[in-house]
Order: structure tokens, then sequence, then C-alpha cells
């Protein structure tokens, strides 16, 4: 479901589509899930995307996998990803 300007229209303006309002779900047994989640997809707000997105993203990541590969502890790569984060957006 494309807009006129080719991209995924809001949460909000694809709930109100009767089409997506009266979506139902085989696989749950003909659930109307179109009803069930179409008032919470309407309230549904669009995440700020900022200059520096990526490179947070980044920090957290690499954050993760020190936790995850190295066995750093979540507080130190916690720490880490803020202090890296922190030279990025110059703060």
């Amino acid at each position: 479901m494309w807009t006129s300007q080719q991209h995924f229209p809001s949460s909000s303006t694809a709930a109100a589509d009767p089409k997506v309002a009266g979506a139902k779900s085989e696989y749950f047994n003909n659930a109307p899930i179109g009803e069930i989640f179409g008032e919470s997809a309407g309230k549904l707000k669009r995440t700020p995307i900022g200059p520096y997105d990526t490179q947070i993203q980044q920090a957290f990541t690499t954050a993760l996998l020190t936790v995850a590969n190295n066995g750093k502890s979540p507080d130190d790569a916690f720490k880490d990803a803020l202090k890296n984060i922190k030279e990025v957006v110059g703060d």
C-alpha cells in the first residue's frame, strides 16, 4: 500500500484504510487483526532520526557485541557506548 508520493503511509493513514481496518488473518483463525491492532497503530508516533542516528546505533551495537562476544559487563559496555556517542555528537 503505497501513497501517491511513493512512500508507505503513516500508521494513522494505514489504520484508517478500510482494507487495513477490516483485515483478518487465516493464520490466527480469521481473527480481525485490523480491528485488534488498528487503534494502537493509529496512535504510533514516528521515531525521529537525527543527524547522528547511524553513529549512535553503531555505538550501541558495538557495546552489545562486546558483552556477547568478549564478556564485557553490560554496565561497562553501556558506559563505553555513552562515551562514544558523546564524542560523536560533540557534547
